[in-house]
């Protein structure tokens, strides 16, 4: 535990010592309204959060662990699942739904709080013999009103690698309900499936949950790197912020499934269908940030 003067500002250590999720080790992190549990086993990505009380997140039923199993019984959604740097979604045969970053414990983690502001650093090392060595460094700060994710990817060999990256942010209830709103300034739009391309015009409402209800999932190519959800019954919107010259697309995940009732904003390099990775230089590095705000309407 970690408090620099103020009750409300503060990190704490945490191990799950039951269930699924036994022995998994993460941060909870508090500042001000805003509160999120950080899990330095799964690469630092954000599982639970919650907003001036209000749980913004969607977790999923299977919720947190520390087992592999097949991905739709393991996927356990969280306010950031970071997808690559192999794969994202199952674009890469033989390699795990949405890539293996996720699933690799992060190194060398440390946290402190600064001016009213809460930093996480850790690194996530993809590695392996005779293949391509790239390390994620990663920097989480935490403010009073969202979070800004800082990534530095590091191609550590001395010669050229490629790599994939998807930002996967999840809203859920009581955030996520009937009446609310997505805002996304794109210039295309396209449903992935003939279903979703059915349903285009639908991309921007959230209904209320339905029993057995299919996901869609829309493609946009965007005028600026930011993509918006407003609750007006609540009076609290989220907008998620980044460079689009770097993450070009933005995909829309939406279930409006009973029981697995989601909505994720996604800022990918990259399409499914037209799977390309993005090049990267011997010992070069990319940089990318991520920033989710949340303010009161």
């Amino acid at each position: 535990m970690y408090f620099n003067g103020y009750q409300d500002i503060g990190v704490f250590e945490i191990c799950y010592d039951a269930g699924r999720a036994k022995g998994l080790s993460a941060l909870l992190v508090r500042n001000g309204a805003m509160e999120c549990v950080v899990v330095k086993d799964h690469a630092l990505d954000i599982a639970h959060a919650s907003f001036g009380g209000v749980g913004v997140a969607f977790v999923s039923r299977n919720g947190l662990s520390l087992q592999k199993d097949a991905f739709l019984k393991s996927f356990e959604g969280g306010l950031l699942y970071t997808c690559g740097l192999d794969s994202i979604s199952n674009c890469v045969p033989g390699v795990y739904t949405h890539g293996t970053l996720h699933g690799t414990p992060a190194e060398q983690v440390s946290y402190e709080i600064e001016d009213e502001k809460i930093y996480i650093r850790g690194r996530i090392d993809m590695t392996g013999l005779f293949c391509d060595a790239l390390t994620l460094h990663r920097e989480i700060c935490v403010l009073k009103d969202g979070i800004t994710v800082r990534d530095r990817i590091e191609n550590l060999r001395g010669v050229p690698a490629d790599y994939c990256l998807l930002y996967h942010c999840n809203f859920g209830a009581p955030f996520l309900e009937k009446g609310g709103e997505v805002k996304i300034d794109y210039l295309t739009r396209e449903g992935m499936t003939a279903l979703a391309r059915e349903n285009e015009a639908l991309a921007g409402e959230i209904s209320e949950p339905i029993p057995a209800a299919e996901e869609h999932v829309f493609y946009h190519t965007v005028a600026s790197g930011r993509a918006e959800y407003v609750n007006p019954r609540l009076g609290l919107g989220v907008k998620v912020t980044y460079d689009a010259q770097k993450l070009p697309l933005l995909l829309e995940w939406k279930s409006m499934a009973e029981n697995d009732y989601a909505l994720g904003l996604e800022p990918a390099t990259t399409r499914f269908d037209r799977f390309e990775k993005t090049p990267i230089g011997a010992r070069e590095s990319h940089c990318y940030e991520l920033n989710i705000r949340f303010e009161k309407q």
